[in-house]
């Protein structure tokens, strides 16, 4: 028996010369692919060789296999996967290839959007960061005039990190967008008073700034147009009251009223900086001249 699998064996090798078989070695160089590939294609039968020697397991390809294994290298370069091949041979057509192709390219166009929105967002944070003003140890407060400015909340009041995390997590789920906050000076506080009307500086609701666009119309307050007492700190989180007592004391001296809440928001944040002494924050406080 041993005998006629060898005459066979020989048979076979000696067809294989002539027929132009090729080794795994030498179609992975002439398709440019490593040899473990093709092994791969084998296992999953995608791409299977023509000849199997059964005495050493040597794989042999026939040079007219060159177009299938071609045509799966150009659908792995656009993209398509190993699972999205084996279908598109499966009983392939004129019509099939078409619908395959078309449903990549709108795949592909989707993607190069999702990229360009990406780009974008990148673009704007490193120029947000850019335009950050240089640190100051001094605390100097000033007027300016705001336009209006559109934000979103839950009108939750919150006293502790805890509660805000919630918050805020809930604010962010309404934002359909690419990285809203990361490296963003969106995520604020507003201050509460109390019935005397004092300011507690351990009260907030948090808000988030929006675009005062459609997509957020239906959800958006305002912060109105107007002029506010603003003053930058970079103390740290925990030092506002220093800073609103600063502030305050500068309105009163300038002959200047409040006419609502305080706001605060975070240039710098924990979303881009571990650093204590880098973390800053602005508080704004809407004000009007005294009668």
């Amino acid at each position: 028996m041993s005998t006629i699998v060898n005459i066979y064996t020989i048979i076979m090798k000696g067809m294989m010369t002539m027929h132009g078989l090729l080794s795994i070695s030498q179609l992975a160089k002439l398709r440019g692919v490593t040899t473990e590939t093709l092994r791969h294609y084998d296992r999953i039968g995608l791409f299977k060789p023509t000849y199997v020697d059964p005495e050493t397991n040597y794989r042999y390809y026939s040079i007219l296999q060159y177009e299938k294994l071609g045509t799966i290298k150009e659908l792995k370069q656009l993209g398509f996967s190993l699972e999205e091949i084996q279908h598109y041979f499966d009983n392939r057509n004129l019509h099939q290839s078409y619908e395959m192709l078309k449903d990549k390219h709108q795949e592909l166009l989707q993607y190069i959007e999702t990229l360009k929105a990406q780009e974008e967002s990148l673009g704007k944070k490193l120029a947000f960061i850019n335009s950050l003003p240089p640190k100051s140890e001094n605390l100097k407060p000033s007027i300016t005039h705001l336009d209006q400015r559109a934000y979103i909340t839950t009108g939750s009041e919150v006293s502790s990190n805890e509660d805000m995390g919630y918050c805020y997590t809930s604010l962010e789920n309404m934002l359909d967008e690419v990285s809203p906050i990361l490296a963003t000076d969106r995520i604020g506080l507003m201050i509460l008073t109390d019935p005397e009307k004092k300011y507690l500086l351990n009260r907030w609701i948090p808000y988030i700034f929006v675009n005062d666009n459609d997509a957020y119309y239906k959800y958006s307050k305002i912060f109105p147009e107007g002029l506010y007492g603003t003053i930058t700190s970079y103390e740290g989180y925990e030092n506002q009251q220093h800073a609103f007592d600063i502030l305050t004391d500068y309105l009163a001296k300038h002959n200047f009223r409040v006419t609502g809440n305080p706001i605060m928001f975070f240039p710098i944040d924990l979303t881009i900086t571990d650093a204590s002494d880098e973390l800053s924050f602005v508080m704004q406080i809407p004000i009007a001249p005294k009668d």
